[in-house]
């Protein structure tokens, strides 16, 4: 059977990518859309492309049958729907790659339908394609100095077969001027195109970094739509013997060369596990730098990923949100976008409703559990989410190479049981992992789904259904890769449990586990208890001589950088980037040692050029890239300061080990003896005219505010007691508080 091959698309640029691969085709351009492009609730960005592609296809398919075959010489096949056709709308012929209509052979051909589809997505929101300049604006703002990612999905359908593929590629803009945007916008380019811009023009300019396809970021990844292609015995890899160069030359195409990334010299990963009968602590040390500490204790054991039978207690349509009792101190938050069907929580959801949830988010501070309906079970290589209707495969994004990525997708996607629900995740250790282990950890989260649904019927609400591993077993799970070296254990219980568990989830894990016998306690040994107290503290010195300083709020964290005792060598300039460069490195290092989440501003120190500001910025994000928790920087603001944000899991490290000072309630600010005092002279002339009957006062106050009276030279005491006629007597009391005051009667 012989195909004849169609473009269904209006882009020029696809129309040259496609040329370059040397096979005939033809071009089908709709008067309208092809399909509706806007993206589904909940849709993830690879998700929406493919099922746009794959549209395009089917429609252009449906229109491609329709071809009038005694159409012109050259023309195009121009379908301005499913049923209509008008070759007189048909655009310009392109020159060489479409061979004559005198040369195709007609009534034995079957119509081969090529699509592709382009979405821009940033922290996994999708930009879409802005239709006025303001929205333009808005999106090259929000593209401004960050890194984002093109996915591209290309189909291929022939009335029976759909084949495809889904290619990522990540580009990283540089910090763009407001003028430059102005200028941008302005001249139309970035109109209707996805996240507002496109590589091949004036755009090419704000590209810093390309890491995937560039073709693929264009519009149409040539490697991957060249495999495809010869699925059907057209393009250069149908015949592996083929001598035509794989790409026809053009100079039209122009790509930025993919930069290679920085050579990284080889982790040392060690794990440190101090347990005792009340709390287990788990050190991460790369490279003998602390970076990560864990903590759990017995009265108040981490709940994230814990699944209820929950009971629902309040609904609320105007925060399109539901406070669910899952038997906890605090009743625990479920929004309507983490139920397992979109749409308004009111309609879903009723007060005394009983639901399974799974925890997200810890309490933090005054707020409840983050819940969620949308359950996902982790193992030991793969995450199973038995409510994903779509079965979709997702790859962890820790695995960068496209190919890896393609070949894990698939090797699980031929062992999953064709009857099974639910969606996978494959996790990074996987790569090691064979195809049995692959059944087994698949076998195994079947089976604990199948457990807790059948708990979850047997049991009233609220009750637990099912609670995670504890610290220990979920080092040996989770926090043991490719670059842990050891993972020293100072009790003897708990190194055996881990061993039992390894021998059974993770035997590569066994010979790395090892008994710590020490005469000094592990972390003394190792300094982790003088890092984790340096963690807590207000101010972190640099080894230049400058310091930082956190401010941590339940909204936002405050980092401010000063150079402190560093005068540097050469001039002021060099002093505060050398200062700005180190605090970038330790920043960094910081968010992730205390765990710090959500909104994080820092203050620099001004810098007056750019290019030390790009400098900066560029070490920061770096530095950043080491951390496992997402991150996203948004860059330099108008005020000199940089925005990012960092994922919230657990409790940050300065919550789970202290609490608010009883004295000052967080404040971090008490009241001067001066002003106590003066708040004690003020009620005592206010009690003196509400009850006239008192005849003597005494004070009662902190040993500092008595001073203060004794040491005050205008005699205020003195003045006030005459003032009222009656006298006060003053008494200190050492385990009164700075503010603590009491005014008793005689």
């Amino acid at each position: 059977m012989s195909v004849r091959l169609y473009l269904a698309s209006t882009s020029p640029r696809r129309r040259e990518l496609l040329a370059l691969l040397g096979v005939a085709f033809e071009v089908l351009t709709p008067t309208g859309e092809w399909t509706d492009e806007t993206p589904l609730p909940g849709e993830t960005p690879a998700a929406c492309a493919r099922r746009l592609a794959e549209a395009k296809a089917r429609a252009g398919w449906q229109a491609a049958t329709r071809l009038v075959p005694s159409m012109a010489p050259g023309q195009n096949a121009t379908a301005l729907s499913s049923e209509t056709l008008s070759p007189s709308n048909a655009p310009p012929a392109p020159a060489s790659h479409e061979p004559s209509h005198q040369q195709r052979s007609s009534s034995h051909e079957t119509p081969l339908v090529l699509a592709a589809d382009t979405v821009v997505a940033c922290d996994g929101a999708i930009l879409g394609k802005p239709a006025r300049p303001e929205e333009a604006r808005a999106m090259l703002r929000r593209l401004s100095g960050r890194r984002h990612e093109v996915i591209t999905a290309v189909t291929l359908f022939d009335g029976t077969r759909l084949e495809g593929v889904v290619v990522t590629s990540h580009v990283e803009f540089a910090a763009l001027p407001e003028a430059w945007i102005g200028a941008y916008v302005a001249s139309g380019e970035p109109m209707d195109k996805a996240g507002a811009y496109a590589l091949q023009g004036a755009a090419a300019a704000f590209i810093r970094e390309v890491r995937g396809s560039p073709s693929g970021v264009v519009g149409l990844p040539l490697h991957e739509t060249a495999v495809l292609l010869a699925q059907w015995g057209l393009g250069p890899m149908a015949d592996a013997t083929t001598t035509q160069p794989f790409f026809a030359p053009s100079a039209a195409i122009v790509t930025k060369p993919i930069a290679q990334p920085a050579v990284v010299a080889p982790c040392v990963r060690e794990l440190f596990l101090n347990c005792t009968p009340q709390e287990t602590r788990l050190a991460v040390v790369e490279n003998g730098v602390l970076q990560e500490v864990h903590v759990e204790r017995a009265s108040r054991r981490g709940l994230v990923g814990n699944i209820y039978r929950g009971q629902v207690v309040r609904v609320l349509p105007g925060m399109q949100s539901a406070f669910v009792d899952i038997g906890l101190a605090r009743t625990a938050f479920l929004h309507a976008s983490d139920l397992i069907s979109p749409g308004r929580i009111e309609t879903q959801l009723r007060e005394g409703d009983a639901l399974t949830v799974q925890i997200l988010k810890d309490p933090v501070g005054s707020k409840g559990s983050r819940l969620t309906q949308q359950v996902s079970l982790a193992g030991r290589f793969l995450v199973y989410l038995p409510h994903d209707t779509s079965g979709h495969i997702g790859v962890s994004q820790r695995i960068d190479s496209e190919a890896e990525r393609e070949a894990l997708r698939a090797r699980v996607a031929a062992l999953v049981p064709r009857e099974l629900t639910g969606g996978f995740i494959v996790r990074t250790n996987a790569l090691e992992a064979d195809d049995a282990a692959l059944s087994g950890d698949i076998a195994y989260l079947v089976k604990l789904w199948r457990d807790i649904r059948r708990r979850a019927g047997e049991v009233k609400p609220p009750a637990l259904l099912y609670a995670e591993l504890d610290l220990a077993l979920r080092t040996v799970r989770d926090h043991v890769d490719a670059q842990t070296t050891r993972v020293a254990v100072d009790s003897r219980e708990n190194a055996e449990r881990m061993i039992l568990f390894a021998r059974d989830y993770a035997p590569h894990v066994l010979p790395l586990i090892e008994l710590y016998r020490g005469e000094r306690p592990l972390f003394a040994t190792y300094q982790i208890e003088d890092e984790i107290a340096r963690a807590l503290a207000r101010r972190v010195e640099l080894r230049s001589g400058g310091y930082l300083v956190f401010d941590q709020t339940e909204a936002l964290t405050i980092i401010d950088v000063n150079t402190g005792g560093f005068v540097g060598t050469r001039n002021f300039e060099e002093t505060i980037l050398k200062t700005n460069l180190e605090a970038a490195q330790t920043i960094a290092r910081q968010l992730r040692l205390r765990n710090i989440g959500g909104i994080v501003v820092i203050d620099f120190i001004d810098m007056v050029q750019p290019e030390h500001r790009e400098r900066v910025l560029t070490t920061l994000k770096e530095a950043l890239a080491r951390d496992p928790v997402r991150t996203c920087v948004n860059g330099f603001t108008q005020l000199g300061l940089v925005e990012l944000t960092r994922k919230r899991g657990r409790e940050a490290l300065q919550q789970l080990l202290c609490q608010t000072c009883p004295t000052c309630q967080g404040s971090g600010r008490v009241k001067t003896p001066e002003t106590v005092a003066l708040e004690i002279l003020r009620e005592i002339v206010r009690e003196t005219r509400q009850y006239p009957h008192v005849r003597e006062f005494r004070v009662l106050a902190a040993p500092a505010v008595v001073d203060w009276f004794h040491e005050e030279p205008s005699q205020a005491l003195a003045m006030v007691s005459h003032f009222v006629g009656k006298p006060i007597s003053l008494h200190g009391e050492s385990s009164y508080g700075p503010e603590q005051y009491d005014i008793v009667w005689l």
